[in-house]
């Protein structure tokens, strides 16, 4: 299993569970040790402000889902769930 980078493509609470997952597997339980890895599995392109003062996961979750990629994640889901709707 490897450890999963986030690029935007992914709702951030699904990429979580999976770097949870890995973490799990690995025997890593410390709630800051995971956090640093989150923050350093984020996409260089992916430019968090202040990312060293989130000190949670929602925090991490809520910063991921203000960023630009995560609101074009959502047009791209709405676009497949309308063509899968749509009916000839």
């Amino acid at each position: 299993m490897e450890l999963p980078k986030y690029s935007g493509t992914i709702h951030p609470q699904e990429w979580l569970k999976q770097v949870l997952i890995f973490c799990y597997f690995k025997q890593i339980k410390d709630d800051k040790e995971v956090l640093n890895i989150c923050k350093t599995m984020i996409n260089s392109t992916i430019i968090i402000p202040n990312v060293n003062e989130i000190k949670s996961f929602e925090e991490l979750i809520e910063a991921l889902k203000l960023h630009s990629t995560f609101n074009t994640f959502k047009i791209s889901c709405k676009r497949k769930l309308q063509m899968m709707k749509f009916i000839p």
